[in-house]
């Protein structure tokens, strides 16, 4: 069995502290917006395939993207 080094667990315990934060990010985002980037950050999916989806148009799908991306950002940041 390997044992974890202090650096290991450190990095481990960023990694959960920002992935916390990366979820209370998303969870204050509005439920389109929250939708679009998860499909098309984690998921991996298109704009135009998550827009089509969602009946919006690929302006309006972008604009919700942008405006996910700004708040987690700024979660993630600390502010």
């Amino acid at each position: 069995h390997d044992v974890p080094t202090k650096d290991s667990v450190v990095d481990a315990v960023l990694f959960d502290e920002s992935h916390a934060r990366c979820l209370k990010a998303l969870e204050t985002l509005p439920e389109s917006e929250r939708y679009v980037f998860v499909e098309v950050h984690l998921k991996a999916r298109t704009l135009m395939e998550v827009a089509g989806e969602l009946g919006m148009g690929k302006s309006a799908a972008y604009q919700a993207m942008q405006r996910a991306v700004a708040v987690v950002k700024s979660v993630m940041k600390g502010q």
